[in-house]
């Protein structure tokens, strides 16, 4: 069995609703028993209570303190060879978030007892996240930066990685924004 795990930062903005993407599959042998995703939500942002989560998903934590991470544990029967399972899962942000990338975690892993073993438990675990707009403008003479960007799994094949950059203002940056990626994987030797 070899499990990965991919998911994306979805945009909201304070007061807001996201949805954040996830993605579970198999690239190695068939699982003998379920496979469980755990998934605790970024600083500022609770589970939406007014969507159902999805099917198979449970609460494991709940704090509606927003500087609480909640954690949801969603229970995945066995996944065959190339399988996936993809889950979304509805935030509702904070009404006095601040505008920044949050960062949450979500991780992968066989049920606890279950004989299946992880041959690369590399790609299991990945952090997500929300990225927090605010209607509120910040001060004269401020920029208000951000970057987003996708997780996907890396193959055989590579993979195709998307960055957003942008600036939520009200000024304009005096000089050109920068963004440096290094990308370091064993599987890509």
């Amino acid at each position: 069995m070899d499990l990965f795990l991919a998911g994306d930062y979805p945009a909201a903005p304070q007061n807001g609703v996201a949805v954040v993407t996830l993605t579970v599959g198999n690239a190695g042998s068939p699982t003998t028993s379920d496979v469980h995703l755990t998934y605790a939500t970024p600083a500022h942002v609770n589970i939406d209570r007014s969507r159902p989560l999805p099917a198979g998903c449970a609460f494991v934590y709940t704090n509606l303190d927003h500087t609480v991470p909640e954690v949801i544990l969603c229970r995945i029967p066995g996944l065959g060879t190339g399988q996936t399972r993809t889950f979304q899962v509805s935030l509702r942000v904070s009404a006095v978030a601040p505008p920044v990338q949050t960062y949450a975690m979500a991780m992968v892993l066989p049920a606890q007892g279950s004989a299946d073993v992880e041959r690369y438990i590399t790609d299991n675990i990945i952090t997500t996240g929300v990225n927090i707009s605010s209607d509120a403008l910040p001060p004269p003479g401020r920029t208000n930066l951000f970057m987003s960007a996708d997780h996907p799994v890396i193959g055989a094949a590579g993979a195709e990685f998307t960055y957003i950059v942008g600036n939520n203002g009200p000024d304009a940056t005096t000089a050109p924004v920068t963004l440096t990626v290094t990308v370091t994987s064993p599987r890509l030797q």
